[in-house]
């Protein structure tokens, strides 16, 4: 049935000889790209994939859907393939590679070129074969990497050791912002634990508030309560049927609730103890994030060749004001994302080559600029802010280093 389809769309100019690849072009405008797998009743199987190749999968197309088909031939598969394997080889901006690896690297370029001299990805193995040609000169000329700029190693190691106070303060703002988190869930399972012991001490009272002294003649439980027994004869007491209000929990008798009361109470106090540690824990981490920003905003002794951005000012207030005016400006990433800060508070985010754009808002909290995106993530660029490497982090606990390009 497939080679019937592609017998068919090779008649109507919709595909192209079949080995390798395909790329199927629906009707709807829309582009996937992977293995087609079957064509059975007039619907198209395909493996597609993203454009980064992480992701995979199955999706069924009616023929009536499809616009084109074009699938690689064993040559155009090789240049793919090849071209593909390239993408291992990345520059890390924080680390520069060793020269070795830098001459693997390059002669792998250099091979693909003359391979495939025509080939419309060219250009690009050019521009990454010149990247790793700049990256052996540096290393060759003695110099080290961080925050994709080159300098002395002296310059470097200032800059390193500010980055790890940087980490180090996150970390510790993390654990604090998770203990937080569990205490708040653990006082709101002690709220739920309290108000049942609650509960059970109430029916517990309800029931020892009665006397059940006999049984009806059909069964049923004769009832009064424990100060009327007291003052009423054993044989009055056999006649009376249970009182109106009596429930089936003071029937019940009290033994089943002292149990629940006895066990209610031993687990609020687990509970409480539990809370207890945590706040202990809070305590500690409390401490070691104050002592992780104290270090973070202490000065190393610069090397003559280094500059530092201005101290952090003293006061809260002040410090997230300058914090707001530093943000403001469109800050960089290594791999080309963007985030373009405005006065208003808004942000916007460009992935490379504009592959996708994002909309939000930001504020100064506590030791970081933070944007919340509509979907539900966030992002953190770290105080204070480094024109030349901030650190970004994010709920997935991704790190990166930014670098401030433009201001307004």
């Amino acid at each position: 049935m497939r080679r019937f389809l592609m017998v068919a769309l090779a008649i109507m100019g919709l595909v192209t000889s079949a080995s390798g690849e395909s790329t199927v072009v629906l009707k709807s405008g829309e582009t996937l790209q992977g293995d087609i797998l079957s064509d059975t009743n007039d619907v198209l199987r395909i493996r597609a994939h993203n454009a980064s190749r992480t992701l995979s999968y199955q999706r069924d197309i009616s023929h009536s859907e499809i616009q084109s088909i074009q699938t690689e031939n064993a040559a155009q598969a090789a240049e793919r393939t090849d071209y593909e394997a390239l993408s291992k080889f990345q520059l890390n901006p924080n680390q520069e590679q060793s020269a070795d690896y830098c001459g693997q690297v390059i002669a792998a370029f250099q091979k693909f070129l003359i391979d495939y001299p025509n080939s419309d990805k060219a250009p690009s193995v050019q521009r990454r074969l010149e990247t790793w040609q700049a990256e052996l000169k540096h290393v060759s000329d003695g110099q080290v990497k961080f925050g994709d700029k080159w300098m002395t190693a002296e310059d470097k190691a200032p800059l390193v050791e500010h980055w790890q106070k940087q980490m180090n303060v996150q970390a510790a703002q993390n654990t604090l912002e998770l203990l937080k988190n569990k205490l708040s869930q653990l006082q709101r399972q002690r709220d739920v634990l309290a108000e049942n012991l609650a509960t059970a001490q109430g029916r517990l009272d309800a029931t020892q508030s009665f006397q059940i002294i006999g049984s009806t003649p059909y069964g049923g439980p004769v009832v009064i309560s424990r100060d009327e027994h007291q003052n009423r004869s054993q044989t009055r007491a056999t006649r009376a049927l249970a009182p109106p209000n009596a429930t089936s929990d003071q029937l019940s008798g009290p033994a089943f609730y002292e149990q629940q009361v006895a066990t209610g109470r031993q687990m609020l106090e687990t509970q409480d103890r539990t809370i207890g540690d945590v706040q202990q824990q809070i305590s500690r981490a409390e401490q070691d994030y104050k002592n992780a920003l104290a270090q973070l905003n202490e000065r190393s002794l610069p090397s003559p060749h280094t500059s530092y951005p201005p101290p952090p000012p003293s006061k809260e207030g002040d410090r997230q004001e300058g914090a707001a005016q530093a943000i403001i400006g469109t800050w960089r990433q290594d791999n080309g994302d963007l985030f373009i800060f405005s006065s208003d508070r808004t942000v916007v985010a460009i992935g490379n080559k504009s592959q996708w754009v994002r909309h939000s808002t930001w504020a100064v909290e506590g030791n970081a600029v933070v944007i919340y995106w509509p979907e539900g993530g966030w992002d953190k660029f770290l105080l204070p802010l480094d024109p030349r490497n901030t650190i970004n982090t994010n709920k997935n606990g991704d790190h990166s280093i930014y670098s401030k390009v433009a201001t307004p």
